[in-house]
């Protein structure tokens, strides 16, 4: 990020005799943010409109642009100014517009709102640009995942708001966390140096090892449908990416493009007809009619890279 500072003031002297300056300087630029009119389905959108109003709003340089011509890469920072909206802080899918074209945008939560930021580009002096800020409300939720001692096959169905392990780790008793991971495992030993899982995916199975009892609360989001998990060749441990029992015959495989249920992929020889779960007596397959639990973790076997798909 580059920033052109045109004008600076300093002032010298005594500290205790300087006049009461602001934390944060004025911007020059005026931003009016309004609801929108429009209707959008199943969403909420805002009108914000951005308009320079000295001319350091015209030179700032905070955007870097990259072209190509007779095979020559040529770098361009045009002017750009920021601008921002501040929405609820469940607001989801957002999507910023000018003219009726999505502009790229960042995103962070403050405290109860959400921040949403993006670039103008090449803006002018008493120029007033409108953008619109479409989003949805998708409420937060929280999982629970209740541990024993012991080992404990579990997964994450939400998106975590933060997928560190190590958040919702600190102080539980485990002694160590196994996922699959293509011929081997990778592992977090909490008494030992070697950390592999340092982050929480829906979808993917854990295999917990635990001391004594504990609880894990994760908060976060549904997924997008639909979702889909990568199966590499041979053992993978899986969960559901979703918060409903599922049945196999109601998941589709993707291999190489094309899609199969999950008794068409066991027939052309894709995956193994054979699905593993974990309890206190280990590993056993499932019943012919039993069905997926969110939370937990199970075993697939691929003969092929594929992808298992939930709608």
């Amino acid at each position: 990020m580059l920033n052109q500072t045109a004008y600076m003031d300093m002032m010298l002297g005594d500290p205790s005799f300087r006049p009461y300056l602001p934390r944060s300087p004025a911007l020059p630029y005026r931003i009016n943010t309004l609801p929108s009119n429009a209707t959008i389905d199943n969403a909420s959108s805002v009108e914000t409109s951005i308009t320079p109003e000295n001319e350091s709003a015209t030179d700032w340089v905070y955007w870097i642009e990259t072209d190509s011509i007779g095979g020559s890469l040529n770098l361009n920072a045009p002017p750009a100014i920021i601008g921002e909206a501040l929405l609820p802080k469940d607001a989801d899918k957002v999507v910023v517009k000018e003219d009726g074209l999505t502009v790229w945008h960042d995103e962070y939560v403050i405290g109860d709102e959400k921040k949403v930021m993006w670039p103008v580009i090449r803006p002018r002096l008493g120029e007033e640009r409108r953008f619109s800020i479409e989003y949805m409300i998708i409420p937060g939720q929280v999982q629970s995942i209740n541990i024993t001692a012991g080992w404990n096959a579990v997964s994450i169905y939400l998106r975590p708001n933060d997928p560190k392990a190590s958040k919702y780790l600190s102080n539980k008793p485990y002694r160590s966390i196994f996922t699959i991971a293509g011929q081997g495992w990778d592992f977090n030993m909490k008494d030992g140096e070697l950390v592999n899982v340092t982050s929480f995916y829906p979808g993917e199975g854990l295999l917990i090892d635990s001391s004594d009892n504990f609880t894990l609360e994760i908060s976060g989001k549904p997924v997008d449908l639909p979702h889909r998990l990568d199966l590499h060749p041979g053992w993978n441990m899986v969960g559901l990416p979703v918060n409903q029992t599922v049945a196999l015959e109601n998941i589709t495989v993707n291999v190489k493009h094309k899609r199969y249920s999950y008794p068409e992929a066991v027939n052309e020889g894709m995956v193994s007809a054979f699905v593993w779960k974990y309890d206190p007596s280990g590993w056993t397959h499932l019943g012919q009619n039993e069905t997926l639990m969110p939370g937990m973790a199970y075993l697939f076997e691929a003969m092929d890279d594929a992808k298992l798909e939930f709608r």
